[in-house]
């Protein structure tokens, strides 16, 4: 290692035995994010995070933990869902300048809803609320390495 760099992270290989215990726990939490983010998507929703400071702060105050869930790992599932939704609101703005007939200049993010617009449409589903897509979902994928003994 030189001078001038700084090692930030390492690899920890953890035991097997704990495997099946992180993989419950991370699915757990997927889950409870799901639900959270389906229970957030309509307009009070979204009005609940645009206020600025943390997600997980914002939504503490109107979400309950439910009691089978640690307190750490619940911060985690309201933040995890807080910025997904977030992420939602400034597509939600698009989508309903583009059904207006605004003339947006066609980045990735708007032909993406554009994309979406023309889906519904094919589908024979008039386009007129974005609450009509369907909501994001957490899919983050788990991975375990075998032991490096």
């Amino acid at each position: 290692m030189s001078v001038n760099t700084t090692t930030l992270t390492y690899d920890v290989s953890l035991p097997k035995f704990l495997w099946k215990h992180l993989h419950r726990l991370f699915e757990q939490g997927k889950g409870e994010t799901n639900k959270l983010i389906r229970e957030l998507w309509n307009e009070a929703g979204f009005s609940i995070l645009k206020r600025k400071g943390e997600a997980s702060a914002i939504l503490k105050g109107v979400v309950k933990r439910p009691s089978y869930i640690p307190s750490r790992i619940f911060r985690n599932i309201l933040e995890c869902s807080g910025r997904i939704i977030r992420s939602q609101i400034k597509r939600k703005e698009i989508f309903e300048k583009l059904l207006k007939g605004e003339n947006l200049r066609k980045n990735l993010l708007v032909r993406n809803i554009l994309r979406q617009i023309e889906n519904l449409k094919k589908k024979g589903r008039k386009p007129d609320n974005y609450f009509q897509l369907s909501p994001p979902r957490q899919s983050a994928k788990i991975y375990t390495l075998p032991n490096e003994e």
